[in-house]
């Protein structure tokens, strides 16, 4: 859209994708010069007023906003009794029971993994989480010994530039093409087609249809 003017407002004042490789930062901030994206680093949002966004003084017209933030802890945490990090999020252990009260489990962006500080709030780890706290609460149940979370050191990212090319960033080894975009499209469409039913083979299709399911917590497997 040629008459299209984009405008990033970033609190981070060290510029966008803060701890990614030089290289994949470089090749964003490109990116986007070459689409007359503008980027106004270290600045915060004060109000939005009047079809305009106030940031450190100054407005900025807008006609469509769109809020982009990192994770917050649900403010109810707080008095939950649960034990907390110096963030406010829930401290559980690699089986995902909460530090502080044993009949708990959390998991995704409200918790930190304890010994894990690498583990930033990203939905590659939520994902990989799900199998293991489903496994463990039934095992707790049942009286059975709970497995363990091992979360990987760093996940592949990727980022579509609208050009069906995409941006791929691998432990700060960086690509920019038709190749990366291929491959996100089919990461995107076979995550999708977990949640269509018509692929479902045919007994689970059956189940589906009459909210017929089971988990079975000796079935999942070891991440």
């Amino acid at each position: 859209i040629e008459d299209l003017n984009l405008t990033i407002l970033d609190s981070n004042p060290d510029g966008i994708l803060n701890g990614y490789g030089r290289s994949t930062r470089s090749t964003v901030t490109k990116l986007m010069n070459q689409h007359n994206i503008q980027i106004v680093n270290g600045v915060r949002v004060e109000k939005v007023e009047n079809g305009s966004v106030i940031a450190a003084g100054k407005a900025y017209r807008s006609d469509l906003l769109i809020w982009a933030t990192g994770a917050d802890p649900p403010a109810l945490l707080q008095n939950s009794g649960l034990s907390l990090d110096s963030d406010g999020f829930i401290k559980v252990h690699k089986t995902l029971r909460t530090e502080s009260h044993p009949n708990v489990f959390a998991s995704g962006d409200c918790c930190s993994i304890i010994g894990c500080p690498y583990v930033t709030k990203a939905g590659v780890y939520a994902v990989r989480e799900g199998p293991i706290l489903a496994h463990n609460i039934f095992a707790f149940l049942n009286n059975r010994k709970l497995k363990s979370y091992e979360p990987q050191k760093g996940f592949l990212s990727l980022l579509m530039t609208g050009d069906e090319k995409a941006v791929g960033d691998w432990k700060g080894f960086c690509l920019h093409n038709g190749w990366v975009w291929n491959l996100k499209d089919k990461i995107d469409r076979s995550f999708m087609d977990l949640f269509n039913v018509e692929l479902l083979p045919p007994s689970e299709r059956s189940r589906f249809m009459k909210n017929d399911f089971v988990i079975e917590y000796d079935s999942v497997n070891d991440v």
